[in-house]
């Protein structure tokens, strides 16, 4: 009798936890540092951050806080990160393997550890002159990495601390702020051209296609300024 009794229980206590642990697997949104959450929307597959500061350092093997939203990371098609985040975490954005471009704030000033490791499709990335530092592998096995839309000179670049096993970023064609170019011509240097704050313009001749880059409000223009 008092067999049936621990083992009705137990089982009683199983059914009552499952649903967190049901919960924990497919959340589709929660917190993921001190002043930043997260959300996703499966029907248009975006991963949205909001709020303020560093993003949680996140682990895949257990010594760390696994990344809340490793269940859908597959379906995330597009990113929208905050004015106001400044560190994105270790990880965070790792297997997006639908991702093909991102957009990171002019606030961010640190790129984690395997943060953008295995994006296998990611073929743009924006950078702003904030960053000054990309850590160990941030950016391996991003293989189809293009373009670099960068906020700044080349040499402000040169004097981003990169650690090694970034060879796909650093292979990628980046292009610059014409702001500190002299009024060169983009073509010849690749540059970027402003449009507002943190958003930026190219052309490519070859194509017709013109590109805007970058985050926030794109300046009113009349006729004769429109770039």
């Amino acid at each position: 009798m008092k067999k049936t009794v621990f083992l009705a229980l137990c089982l009683t206590l199983l059914l009552c936890l499952f649903p967190l642990y049901a919960k924990a697997d497919g959340e589709t949104s929660g917190s993921c540092g001190d002043n930043l959450t997260w959300s996703f929307n499966s029907n248009t597959g975006e991963l949205t951050i909001t709020g303020s500061g560093a993003m949680t350092d996140f682990d895949h093997i257990g010594n760390g806080p696994k990344k809340p939203w490793w269940s859908v990371q597959g379906e995330i098609t597009s990113v929208s990160l905050p004015n106001g985040l400044t560190h994105i975490g270790d990880f965070a954005i790792s297997g997006f393997t639908a991702l093909q471009s991102i957009s990171i704030p002019s606030t961010v000033t640190s790129i984690g550890h395997l943060s953008f490791v295995s994006c296998s499709n990611l073929e743009e990335i924006t950078i702003p002159v904030s960053v000054t530092e990309i850590k160990y592998q941030a950016f391996e096995s991003c293989e189809k990495l293009k373009n670099v839309y960068y906020g700044g000179t080349e040499d402000q670049r040169n004097g981003i601390t990169i650690a090694s096993n970034n060879e796909c970023l650093l292979n990628a064609t980046w292009l610059y702020n014409t702001q500190t170019n002299n009024g060169s011509d983009p073509e010849e240097n690749n540059t970027l051209n402003p449009c507002g704050n943190d958003l930026y313009w190219s052309f490519d001749d070859s194509t017709g296609t013109l590109t805007i880059t970058g985050s926030g409000v794109m300046d009113d223009f009349t006729y004769d300024t429109q770039p």
